[in-house]
């Protein structure tokens, strides 16, 4: 359990890395931006 929550924080982390990398290529970064603020997750 010690290990899990890091690993987890890890894959979080480096999930959202890549859909932003994907993302880019779709959305503006402006927008990107916008959207994460006015959008509440």
């Amino acid at each position: 359990m010690v290990y899990l929550l890091p690993f987890l924080t890890v894959l979080i982390w480096g999930g959202n890395a890549i859909v932003n990398k994907i993302a880019s290529s779709i959305i503006e970064p402006s927008a990107m931006s916008f959207y994460r603020w006015r959008l509440p997750c």
